[in-house]
């Protein structure tokens, strides 16, 4: 008969090699930054046809960040869901999904500047976009056509 290992619910949600202060100092500079893109996000679809944001927090890796969906009349068309707290090769990763495929943001700026965000299609040989309001505007019309 073998005896199961016990984990406390506190250390379940951590990253190994990852302190609760560390991540939760990750967790507030990564809202920092993924609120500021929103904000701007809704500077740019603001009396854009009938576009409406609703503002919500998910639950990334035992800790809450932002997300948002993007609202035409009662249709959800995207959603905005920061991808972890920690990505490989850039500052921060923002999935964007659809019905119809899923984008990512990455900002690529050093920690210490301010973002730089860059659209990655889903579709095949496209090049980053640095994430403009025509090119977020774009992307949301061809979520509906």
């Amino acid at each position: 008969m073998s005896k199961k290992k016990k984990t406390s619910d506190k250390s379940s949600n951590l990253i190994p090699g990852i302190s609760k202060t560390e991540k939760n100092k990750r967790a507030k500079y990564l809202s920092k930054r993924i609120s500021s893109l929103y904000e701007d996000l809704s500077d740019w679809i603001y009396d854009y046809k009938d576009y409406s944001i609703k503002k919500n927090n998910v639950n990334v890796e035992g800790v809450k960040l932002p997300a948002i969906d993007i609202i035409s009349g009662k249709k959800k068309v995207v959603t905005l869901n920061p991808a972890g707290l920690y990505s490989f090769g850039v500052n921060c990763q923002v999935d964007i999904k659809s019905e119809k495929e899923i984008n990512i943001l990455f900002d690529i700026a050093k920690a210490s500047d301010p973002p730089d965000w860059q659209l990655i299609s889903s579709e095949a040989g496209k090049k980053p976009k640095k994430l403009t309001k025509m090119v977020f505007r774009n992307l949301v019309r061809k979520q509906q056509e």
